[in-house]
């Protein structure tokens, strides 16, 4: 009984092993990008976030003064408040892309600045190419308090233009200053 139990148990797990690898197979090879010309462009606010299992959360944008919210698109590591340049389907608003990497504060937000440092440059990848890129974690201080921020870099990003220990300006949220934008185009020389 327990060898027949040993011989089941393997085959399945075999079995489901040979289902993922296929899985996997199939999606390195898909690189599919959405080209975004045509689309309309928006502002989008993070709105809910579940740090649980099935991570995710919602988003709200606005086109042409109609209120739309979308699900799925936000990471877990967002913030509430976050706003984000969307890319909208202008034939079908409901079908939107949240530009990560474009981490925007509205011209009427309070901000300020501060240093930053790149603390590490990785790459992540979920399932398919098309879900890859780079991110990066870095840290600012806001009156001795500090803070420590990820943001996903462009997907023309080129790997090794960026390091760790490198400085830039940090943007933050004067009523939320977990809520931050490190500009890569601003340097800070130590």
């Amino acid at each position: 009984m327990n060898q027949r139990r040993v011989i089941i148990t393997s085959v399945v797990f075999l079995s489901v092993s040979l289902i993922i690898a296929i899985g996997y197979i199939a999606n390195s090879f898909t690189s599919v990008r959405v080209d975004f010309s045509g689309w309309d462009t928006a502002v989008g606010m993070v709105t809910y976030v579940n740090h649980g299992k099935g991570a995710g959360g919602e988003m709200e944008y606005y086109v042409n003064g109609k209120q739309y919210n979308g699900g799925g698109r936000v990471s877990c590591g967002n913030h509430l408040g976050e706003k984000y340049v969307v890319k909208v389907n202008p034939a079908d608003p409901t079908d939107y892309m949240p530009l990560s990497w474009l981490p925007v504060f509205d011209d009427n937000e309070r901000t300020y600045e501060a240093e930053g440092e790149i603390v590490r440059i990785y790459k992540f990848r979920f399932l398919s190419k098309a879900l890859s890129g780079y991110a990066m974690e870095y840290v600012y201080k806001i009156q001795g308090i500090g803070y420590k921020a990820i943001q996903d870099l462009p997907p023309d990003y080129e790997e090794g233009r960026l390091k760790a220990g490198q400085h830039y300006k940090v943007q933050f949220g004067a009523g939320n200053p977990q809520r931050s934008v490190m500009h890569l185009d601003m340097p800070v020389s130590i």
